[in-house]
């Protein structure tokens, strides 16, 4: 199975730089550009989901 990111899509509706969103969730910037391609770790899963008030699974889905 592979994991489909949709929050390079999300962080541009939202006007977010993913610079900025590493910073709130305490995190370098490689993490959240790992996020938007290959899926992130659980921990900073929750992390962003959190600060973007969205669950994990909305951000991120399990693909065939």
């Amino acid at each position: 199975m592979a994991i489909k990111s949709k929050l390079k899509l999300i962080l541009v509706e939202r006007n977010i730089r993913q610079n900025d969103l590493a910073r709130r969730i305490g995190v370098s910037n490689p993490t959240i550009n790992k996020a938007c391609k290959d899926g992130p770790t659980l921990e900073v899963a929750i992390k962003i989901s959190n600060e973007l008030n969205m669950s994990v699974n909305d951000i991120w889905e399990l693909t065939d």
